[in-house]
């Protein structure tokens, strides 16, 4: 019990329970990338020595010298990377094969010896591509490659020109149409009928007939009353009520 109430054991206690935000304030100065914490919406601050905000990253790209406009504006003719002269000394392999499968040089170390004590060089015929015309030979007007489509008339575009003649067209085609439409009108078309078409006409007309010359519906004990009613004359003419 002495020993609690000590001095010693006071700041023991003390930094014990100080301790967490001690912690806190060690972890921001530590340089460990496993205990540094970032605050909510902001980065975790680097542990290592970078430079300053000016520094750009990465490798510098190497300028070409020959942009887009130099190679597409500017012809250069071929150069052939191999020299005449080393052509002179090159072999010809197709012309060694054939002479290896006549000596019955057929694995690599066969073919090895044969080819350090046969020679056959790449005649003058096979020495490079075929004769090109000269710079000079070629017509100015004269269009190497393939012949592509049309480039896009961007003026027509722009200006609704498509669009204008296929509003024309358009109505053309409805200028023809109502130009057969009032001719149909001028010369009636006669539609023949069926046979069934004609009968169910008929009875319908029939019908109709039968319905304009029916007398309305009475009951049978007022069918024989007879009216009693006079209408007084009006002018020359002097109307009767009769049944």
């Amino acid at each position: 019990s002495s020993a609690s109430q000590s001095p010693t054991a006071f700041l023991y206690f003390q930094s014990e329970s100080t301790r967490g935000d001690m912690s806190d304030n060690y972890r921001g100065r530590s340089r460990n990338p496993l205990l540094v914490r970032d605050d909510v919406g902001k980065a975790k601050p680097t542990c290592y020595d970078l430079p300053g905000g000016e520094h750009a990253y990465g490798q510098p790209d190497v300028a070409d010298a020959e942009g887009a406009k130099e190679v597409t504006m500017q012809w250069r003719p071929h150069v052939q990377s191999v020299s005449p002269d080393e052509l002179q000394h090159a072999q010809d392999f197709r012309a060694l094969n054939k002479k290896a499968l006549r000596e019955k040089a057929i694995s690599s170390k066969s073919q090895r010896a044969f080819r350090k004590e046969t020679n056959a060089p790449l005649g003058p015929e096979k020495t490079g591509y075929p004769s090109q015309p000269t710079v000079e030979a070629i017509p100015p007007n004269m269009a190497f490659g393939k012949k592509t489509r049309p480039s896009t008339p961007i003026h027509q575009v722009i200006g609704n020109a498509f669009g204008a003649e296929h509003a024309a067209a358009l109505e053309e085609v409805y200028e023809f149409y109502d130009a057969e439409r009032g001719s149909r009108k001028q010369h009636d078309l006669h539609i023949k009928t069926t046979k069934a078409a004609d009968g169910h006409a008929r009875k319908a007309r029939e019908s109709q007939i039968q319905d304009e010359h029916k007398e309305p519906f009475k009951l049978s004990k007022f069918r024989n009353v007879q009216s009693k009613i006079r209408l007084p004359s009006i002018g020359p003419n002097r109307l009767h009520a009769s049944a």
